[in-house]
């Protein structure tokens, strides 16, 4: 629901003091599976702080909204052994265009916006795929006249996979002595070529291996880095069942708070501004090439503004806020249905996960929400947040104890959440926190 906002005084409701949960209690608790989550708050804080909204990108996002299916990225960054000649391509913001076959749209709306920005050079790589530096490249880059300004990309999602496979997997590779440059390159192209059939609405193409070309299988695009054996599992499910004690403020001592304006507000004050980036690249790729096999329909990612706050059904979503505090989020699964098939990876009914929400960006929050209905308003009746730290390392005997410590870190994050739907005028007032 949104509306003013008000200030309502401390109720002291909370639910269940330590101790694990009943099982009345549990059925509540949102359970993720593993693919669902691989990509959410990351496990590595950056150094730079948040900053606002880049000039260039307000523009993009004026004459692309992402009300209207655009998506505007930031950098996806550089990395060492990078030929300058490509720099900019990995420096400057990108519009992810839906579908291969609106790229000419955007390539139209870039072209009637050259005053907003600034008289772009338009290259077509798609046309002619590659550039110098980065074999079977296929993005379209526009650029200033005088070279001077600030350019940017249009490209599809598997464009942008493109980029962010080449800066974590090909570049890498240039300061191998043992791998041979031809066979590199060529391991590129055939990478763009994969993507490009998946546009052209041909998911069921093999992708290459980088093993069988002679390559190391950190360079593949699909490399397996989750492991998944039974043991590990039922860890994982185990883990993800039970809300465990928060340890801030009034919450400590409860696996489950209901929170009053007040306290929404001191989580607002609190939220440090770490951005919390993704180290683990490949596992994004893993989870785009579940999207893609799988035979279950996806829910739309969604810009969360007023507007489309108020058109959201009610049900279960995840969410994610960038390093621009923009929040995205999309519809997922019941979270009994998701505990009914802990272990099913391949036949999941997850709708969506983090890592569709901001491919490869760095995080100020992410977590899951439950949305009610009401004399016909939305409420928020539970916000759950909870750590990786064990998705991109070794599980071990000591899981509970390492979800506990980085979630206790990480549960204050909700304070940029919050921020965000209180600037929208939802009543927060109420809403139940959980962490696991």
């Amino acid at each position: 629901m949104r509306g003013s906002t008000q200030i309502i005084q401390l109720r002291g409701r909370a639910i269940r003091r330590g101790g694990s949960p009943s099982i009345g209690c549990l059925l509540r608790f949102p359970v993720i599976s593993l693919y669902a989550i691989a990509v959410t708050i990351l496990s590595c804080t950056v150094a730079r702080a948040v900053q606002p909204l880049p000039p260039l990108m307000k523009t993009l996002i004026e004459v692309f909204p992402e009300q209207s299916g655009w998506f505007v990225e930031g950098p996806v960054g550089t990395a060492p052994g990078m030929p300058d000649d490509v720099r900019p391509f990995f420096e400057c913001p990108r519009v992810i265009v839906p579908e291969y076959h609106k790229v000419d749209l955007a390539v139209g709306k870039a072209v009637s916006a050259e005053v907003k920005l600034s008289a772009r050079k338009i290259t077509r790589y798609d046309h002619k795929p590659g550039t110098p530096g980065l074999p079977g490249f296929r993005g379209v880059w526009c650029a200033a006249e005088d070279k001077t300004g600030p350019g940017f990309l249009l490209l599809t999602p598997n464009e942008n996979r493109f980029l962010i496979w080449a800066r974590h997997s090909y570049y890498p590779a240039f300061a191998v002595d043992s791998i041979q440059s031809k066979i590199r390159d060529a391991y590129a192209r055939a990478v763009a070529d994969h993507l490009t059939s998946i546009d052209y609405g041909v998911p069921a193409t093999v992708p290459p291996h980088a093993v069988g070309r002679n390559l190391p299988a950190w360079m593949d695009l699909y490399p397996d880095t989750i492991e998944t054996t039974p043991e590990q599992l039922a860890r994982f499910d185990s883990a993800l069942t039970v809300a465990v004690e928060m340890k801030l403020g009034e919450c400590s001592g409860f696996t489950e708070a209901a929170i009053t304006q007040a306290t929404v507000d001191r989580f607002i004050a609190g939220a440090k501004d770490t951005l919390y980036e993704n180290l683990r690249a490949p596992a994004l790729q893993y989870e785009y090439g579940n999207f893609l096999r799988s035979t279950v329909k996806r829910a739309p990612v969604i810009a969360l503004t007023p507007a489309e706050f108020d058109s959201l059904p009610p049900g279960w979503y995840i969410f994610a806020v960038d390093q621009y505090r923009r929040v995205r989020v999309a519809r997922t699964t019941e979270p009994s249905l998701v505990k009914a098939t802990a272990g099913l990876t391949s036949n999941s009914p997850t709708l969506s996960n983090h890592a569709l929400l901001f491919p490869d960006q760095p995080l100020l929050a992410a977590g899951c929400f439950d949305l009610a209905l009401r004399n016909n308003q939305r409420s928020i009746r539970t916000v759950t947040i909870w750590s990786d730290h064990f998705f991109y390392s070794p599980m071990s005997p000591s899981i509970q104890r390492d979800i506990l410590d980085s979630s206790d870190t990480v549960l204050p994050t909700l304070g940029h959440f919050f921020a965000c739907l209180k600037a929208m005028g939802v009543v927060l007032d109420g809403v139940r926190i959980r962490k696991f």
